[in-house]
């Protein structure tokens, strides 16, 4: 679709708005819009039908914790400022991620509490008999995305370096630093979903390869890995840096450092109890190296 510039007064330029954009969304003389200046493109929206647009409504009866949790979850991810859930029943069948030792049932208010704590930036606003109301309490900025991007990188390097100086059991440590990698990943997809600054670049594939490497890297058997393996747990700090600093740049000197860490990581990795686990690290990081040669997800620092 295409519009002519007019000019009003000396300096101010105009365009219109189309007349179906106008009648969809009931706009008249004095309404505002929302106007995101994305270089060479500007986006437009109406902000009267911002909030209705931005609801999602779900129907969790008859499912149990993990499909409330993968329902609720796609909503966030997908960018929705409000989640309206119904329900028939308080008490929820747990099942997998979401259950609670050998608690058959939760209730769900306890459930809906969970399942907030994990999903940054939401919180429960309204608690009825057959609907709860979970609402976005700030507004997401295209800056979160790159400081989130660089906060999972920390929380990867930090699991190495606990694994590195552990003299006694960190698994939960390890488990926790798993849960914040996963609310960072889910944030960032939700950032990418609201802004056209980041959409369409590869960014969701490199951010589902890092929650990918931090489920193993929680799953080594800390316990038993003697001091050998620190070499490979090295390399990997290593390429996790080469990839935090080729946010703002890719230089084949890097690209052939962090393939020749690969290349040693599973060379390395064959003489370990744990070869199969850290092939399957080192598998990891050469997706995440096809990511950077391709540059689909360089990402603006500005």
């Amino acid at each position: 679709m295409k519009r002519k510039i007019g000019k009003v007064g000396l300096s101010s330029l105009i365009i219109t708005l189309p007349n179906r954009f106008v009648k969809r969304n009931n706009l008249k003389k004095g309404d505002e819009i929302d106007i995101q200046d994305n270089g060479h493109k500007l986006t437009v929206r109406a902000k009267v039908s911002q909030e209705s647009a931005n609801e999602a409504f779900i129907d969790i009866s008859n499912l149990d914790t993990t499909l409330i949790w993968r329902y609720i979850l796609a909503a966030y991810k997908n960018g929705h400022s409000i989640i309206k859930i119904k329900y028939d029943n308080t008490k929820i069948t747990t099942k997998g991620r979401l259950k609670r030792s050998n608690i058959e049932f939760i209730d769900i208010n306890d459930l809906m509490k969970d399942i907030s704590n994990l999903l940054i930036g939401m919180e429960i606003i309204s608690n009825s008999s057959d609907l709860i109301v979970l609402k976005e309490i700030a507004v997401i900025s295209d800056k979160e995305f790159v400081s989130s991007l660089r906060r999972i990188i920390y929380i990867l390097k930090n699991m190495i370096t606990d694994i590195i100086d552990s003299k006694s059991d960190i698994r939960n440590k390890l488990v926790n630093y798993d849960v914040n990698i996963n609310k960072l990943t889910n944030y960032c997809i939700r950032i990418i979903s609201r802004s056209e600054k980041y959409r369409n670049k590869g960014y969701v594939l490199l951010i589902n390869l890092l929650e990918q490497l931090g489920d193993q890297i929680k799953e080594l058997p800390v316990d038993m890995m003697k001091k050998e393996s620190n070499k490979i747990l090295n390399l990997l700090s290593m390429n996790l840096d080469i990839i935090n600093t080729s946010f703002s740049s890719v230089e084949k000197k890097q690209i052939l450092e962090y393939y020749n860490n690969c290349d040693q990581l599973k060379d390395l990795s064959m003489e370990t109890q744990e070869k199969d686990k850290f092939l399957q690290i080192k598998d990891s990081f050469r997706e995440i190296g096809q990511v950077l040669i391709e540059g689909k997800f360089k990402v603006p620092l500005n």
